[in-house]
């Protein structure tokens, strides 16, 4: 499942440039919204949705410039899920029984197999007024330090020769 559109768009200085978008809804791990969250045992995130930006600029004279963005979305890449689903505002359950963080280091390493190692994190979660997102982005930031620090760097890279191994 996905989308593309695409569109020439004629600027003021008489240039015309070409917009592209496409999204792409991943297979891995979809599911409608309450009923899949988290990340599953190989790394991939519930309801993953990659979106690419192209900007071509067209000319008759010249070589045509084009510009890229990826952008990725999907749940927060550790195991938690809703208790309540016809609730409402259904509560969270985070299992934190999943202390190596393996999950969330196979989602890590995957990102960074597909797009190299320059990868920026944007955190939609809000931090005041709602005590259930503020569980989870707060769990969510231990995990970034826990796989921040030198020995799970060193699981990490293991995860990601035990992952292309394995052709996860």
């Amino acid at each position: 499942h996905g989308y593309i559109k695409q569109q020439t768009i004629q600027m003021e200085d008489f240039k015309k440039v070409q917009y592209t978008l496409i999204s792409r809804r991943s297979q891995y791990f979809a599911g409608t919204r309450y009923l899949r969250r988290g990340v599953n045992d190989i790394g991939n995130v519930a309801n993953e949705v990659e979106t690419e930006q192209i900007i071509s600029q067209i000319s008759n004279h010249q070589r045509n410039r084009n510009s890229s963005l990826v952008q990725i979305r999907g749940s927060l890449p550790f195991c938690w899920s809703h208790t309540n689903i016809f609730s409402p505002n259904p509560d969270i359950y985070i299992d934190t029984v999943q202390s190596s963080f393996t999950s969330t280091a196979a989602h890590f390493c995957d990102i960074s197999r597909r797009y190299g190692q320059r990868i920026h994190l944007l955190s939609l979660i809000r931090h005041s007024g709602s005590t259930r997102e503020t569980l989870l982005g707060d769990y969510f930031g231990s995990i970034l330090n826990s796989l921040s620090n030198s020995s799970t760097e060193r699981d990490l890279k293991s995860t990601t020769s035990e992952t292309q191994t394995n052709k996860f």
